[in-house]
């Protein structure tokens, strides 16, 4: 029987990890506004409207998630939130993404990447896909 590796929590903008060592990351509702209600540093950068701010920790959180990524390696942001918020964070920024990274494309979601998300969410998710350059 496969064990269960350990639940990790950790800063997304500062991931734990060496480079190269996932195939697959998921970032579900990081890229949008965050759902009303949460507390932490991310809703008090966006209850503050420091945009600047938010738009410089989800650059970085990309950037932490590309450099984890083995070369070929997708991100999946997913959206159920405010995806229009992730939409234009993605029209407007595509150019300051950060280096090694394809530009985002929308996909349809697969819930296989999340049971929760495949029991709660099906068909609520806007999804992009972003993949690590050689």
């Amino acid at each position: 029987m496969r064990e269960t590796p350990p639940l990790l929590q950790a800063n997304a903008g500062h991931l734990p990890f060496p480079d190269d060592v996932f195939d697959i990351i998921l970032a579900r509702n990081v890229i949008g506004e965050p759902a009303l209600g949460q507390s932490s540093v991310y809703t008090d950068i966006f209850s503050n409207r420091d945009f600047e701010s938010a738009l410089n920790l989800k650059l970085r959180i990309l950037g932490e998630a590309a450099r984890t990524l083995v070369p070929a390696g997708k991100i999946i942001v997913a959206e159920s939130y405010t995806p229009e918020v992730a939409e234009e964070f993605f029209e407007t920024h595509t150019t300051n993404l950060p280096s090694g990274i394809s530009r985002p494309r929308e996909v349809e979601f697969d819930t296989r990447l999340t049971p929760f998300a495949s029991r709660h969410m099906s068909g609520k998710y806007r999804t992009w896909e972003l993949t690590k350059l050689n």
